[in-house]
């Protein structure tokens, strides 16, 4: 959930007017939500999934996981007025077989520049996700892939369903699949794109399958779940230092 001012803003994978998600305003107490944005299933994208960003001016930045002018989702931009709100499709992603990737599940994170940095689960060189920056570039965005997953086949993790967490200057996020024993991974990026590390592959009995969720940076510690694995199998609280 996304606090802007004295009103929060959420997102709804289904339903609304359209029954394709949408963006609801929350007063303070968090009662009586208002649909400001209901999503048409259409260009402007559909089934938004994770939670939102806000920039200085009050602009507000997510993703949704289809829709967009090829359905294979889109980055949004929407900007708050009284009573509702105006909706920018700002990327569309356009095939699960090409480069700039499919899908984006995760949430987004705002570098120093205004850059705008996010996963996508699908597509890539490899078909496994990518990492991808969007910069704003004459009223517009230009899109470079930082990383494409399944460039070391499997060994650097496939299907990133989680968003990036910033930490110094560096991002860090997990694969849901893929690693030495194909049961995810967590790693390491620059913002440049440099430099990719993966910083643990889980085995199972540590944790399982990381999925949606990004992972929390506290001091120099990075804190995040899994939904399978562990001693009895449920999932795990797992915590990684340096």
């Amino acid at each position: 959930m996304l606090i802007s001012g004295s009103t929060k803003y959420a997102t709804t994978h289904l339903g609304g007017k359209y029954g394709f998600g949408t963006i609801v305003a929350l007063g303070a107490s968090g009662l009586n939500g208002t649909d400001v944005y209901d999503f048409t299933g259409g260009a402007d994208g559909a089934n938004p999934q994770a939670a939102l960003i806000g920039d200085s001016t009050g602009a507000i930045y997510g993703t949704t996981v289809s829709g967009g002018s090829s359905g294979q989702g889109t980055v949004f931009k929407f900007v708050p007025s009284p009573g509702g709100g105006t909706e920018q499709v700002i990327w569309s992603f356009q095939s699960q077989t090409q480069s700039d990737g499919a899908n984006p599940y995760g949430s987004l994170v705002l570098d120093g520049s205004g850059d705008i940095i996010g996963t996508t689960v699908m597509g890539g060189t490899s078909g496994f996700g990518t990492i991808f920056k969007l910069t704003p570039v004459s009223g517009s965005y230009a899109e470079a892939i930082l990383y494409s997953f399944g460039t070391a086949g499997y060994y650097d993790g496939r299907f990133p369903l989680a968003g990036l967490t910033a930490l110094g200057s560096n991002f860090y996020g997990t694969t849901s699949n893929g690693g030495d024993n194909q049961c995810g991974t967590v790693y390491e990026i620059s913002g440049s794109g440099s430099g990719y590390l993966t910083l643990h592959d889980f085995v199972g009995s540590d944790g399982q399958d990381p999925a949606e969720g990004n992972l929390l940076a506290y001091g120099a510690a990075l804190y995040g779940t899994t939904p399978l694995g562990g001693a009895r199998g449920y999932g795990v609280l797992y915590k990684l230092l340096p």
